[in-house]
């Protein structure tokens, strides 16, 4: 059944919503809303009119012009990246449209996303990889009801860590992992992503730890549904996004602050790129669409570390027509 348009948007754009998920809808949403709010105000043909009533005329009429005054007039409220975001929405709908055929022009590819300025790579030393991966093994400072649960889910724990940190995966890939997706035999993980299936090459840490926990994992019963996951919650169904992003959390908060997975993601390709000096072999083993990002932090690199050498975490290959094989025994 299809989702109502809120009353703030035209109703025309039903169909548009209906092929967006909840998350991106509701976000969109809140986008397009002070995109039409904007053009009811500035044109004197929509001003007696209701958001839901304004019609599908006028996606036609707007030009690039008029989306860069809307952009203009955000400046004070919201940030460069708040306002790309709010192109990126409209461009969205336009792009849908013209895809179904009934418009011939999309007027927001003529306008320029908004400068957004860089943000610093985090980079963690190794010495804080070994701290982090330390307390996760050995429960180390946590609360008593911390540690409660740490006896259970330890080894989980230390094994979820070592992926995130010795091969970049996204905390979705990490969540989505089967057991069938561990190859200790050949150190291999086998990741899904939006590209296809990659292999990546298992460092020691991470197959030490994977050993340690796959027993573990193999002993708990498992819900319907969840019985081929590698990662269970404590519930034992399969662990999701949110829950993998606490326990980094919580970890790093154990070893001198903050921390996020993305943190560790980073972390493995600022030690890859670092090593190899090769941005593009860092997009490849990243699963990024091309190695703009790669660039990017190799620039920040360069201001941040003063050409220092990495600090050693572990890092894994993409195998199979990806990266060349290559050696890939941990330090």
């Amino acid at each position: 059944m299809a989702n109502a348009v809120p009353p703030e948007l035209p109703a025309f754009l039903s169909d548009y919503l209906d092929t967006l998920t909840a998350s991106t809808r509701s976000g969109y949403c809140i986008d397009l809303r002070l995109f039409f709010a904007f053009l009811k105000d500035h044109r004197e043909a929509l001003a007696g009119i209701e958001p839901s009533a304004i019609p599908f005329s006028v996606l036609p009429s707007v030009s690039a012009g008029e989306i860069s005054s809307f952009l203009d007039s955000l400046s004070a409220t919201k940030t460069a990246r708040g306002r790309a975001r709010k192109l990126s929405s409209i461009r969205s709908m336009y792009r849908y449209y013209v895809r179904s055929g009934l418009l011939r022009t999309d007027p927001s590819r003529e306008v320029p996303l908004p400068k957004i300025p860089e943000r610093e790579v985090t980079h963690l030393k190794d010495t804080r990889v070994q701290e982090l991966l330390q307390k996760a093994d050995e429960g180390d400072g946590l609360t008593r009801s911390q540690q409660y649960f740490h006896d259970k889910t330890g080894s989980r724990d230390l094994a979820i860590l070592s992926l995130l940190v010795g091969t970049g995966i996204r905390t979705r890939e990490c969540a989505a992992l089967n057991l069938a997706d561990v190859d200790l035999e050949h150190k291999t993980l086998r990741v899904e992503r939006k590209t296809g299936t990659v292999l990546l090459s298992l460092d020691r840490r991470s197959i030490e730890a994977l050993t340690a926990y796959l027993p573990d994992r193999n002993r708990l019963p498992t819900l319907p549904g969840s019985e081929n996951a590698l990662f269970l919650s404590l519930q034992n169904r399969r662990i999701c996004v949110r829950a993998i992003e606490k326990l980094v959390r919580k970890y790093g908060e154990l070893t001198g602050g903050s921390l996020t997975p993305r943190d560790l993601r980073a972390t493995f390709g600022v030690n890859l790129l670092t090593s190899s000096g090769d941005p593009k072999k860092v997009a490849a083993a990243l699963g990024h669409g091309d190695d703009h990002t790669a660039r990017r932090n190799a620039a920040v690199i360069k201001r941040t570390l003063s050409g220092e050498k990495g600090e050693g975490v572990p890092r894994a290959f993409v195998r199979k027509k990806i990266l060349p094989e290559t050696d890939d025994t941990a330090p």
